[in-house]
């Protein structure tokens, strides 16, 4: 959904610190940096990243105590999705994260370039829904069939934002959803903004969504 839940949210919902397990999709180099510094004690016992969002790979592991590892092998059900994880996959996930550790500046500059994207368009009247923090930010459509028209017409204009629609996400949350990354330009980044507004005021007629130039 593009947004990160905070370890003091979990634990007000009275989740058990010490049966949790950190789960992270977009978060990953946040994730483990947390867990291997000791900043989140309550999620120590384990954590899940996904790694096609954040290193260019696919598929994902499971860390955690060999007690952890063992109930999970036995208690867990079948595959509903496999991404296996072949030898190419693999070394492009570990030079990535080796490039994130040499050059942390990567990722300071995703956050600021995530924020400022996040902030220009709910400046031109945009839906992102609960988006906090996150490189990846949805634009909430709340209909198929307008997702689709705004995807269709934002990579005709050269930008890629793919549409995440029901049964993925209910009816009424279905979005396009763009993906920040360290290397795109503040021009960019309010070009992007302000045709995403342009065709939004056309597809739903909200005289809201409006330039932020």
């Amino acid at each position: 959904s593009g947004r990160k839940t905070s370890a003091r949210e979990i634990l007000a919902i009275g989740v058990n610190p010490q049966q949790t397990i950190c789960s992270t999709r977009q978060n990953l180099p946040n994730c483990t940096t947390m867990l291997n510094k000791g900043l989140c004690p309550q999620f120590s016992k384990g954590c899940v990243p996904v790694l096609p969002s954040s290193p260019p790979s696919c598929g994902g592991f499971i860390g955690g105590s060999k007690e952890l590892i063992r109930y999970l092998k036995y208690t867990t059900p079948g595959f509903v999705f496999a991404a296996g994880m072949p030898p190419a996959n693999v070394g492009a996930a570990l030079g990535a994260l080796r490039v994130l550790k040499a050059e942390p500046e990567r990722v300071h500059q995703l956050k600021a370039n995530s924020q400022l994207f996040l902030d220009l368009a709910r400046a031109a009247g945009l839906d992102t829904g609960m988006s906090c923090d996150s490189p990846i930010i949805p634009i909430l459509a709340r209909s198929n069939h307008r997702a689709l028209q705004l995807a269709e017409l934002l990579f005709n204009d050269g930008i890629n934002a793919q549409p995440i629609l029901y049964p993925a996400v209910p009816e009424n949350e279905t979005r396009i959803r763009i993906f920040m990354t360290s290397l795109h330009t503040k021009e960019q980044i309010r070009r992007s903004v302000d045709t995403i507004a342009r065709h939004w005021r056309k597809i739903s007629g909200d005289p809201e969504a409006q330039s932020v130039a």
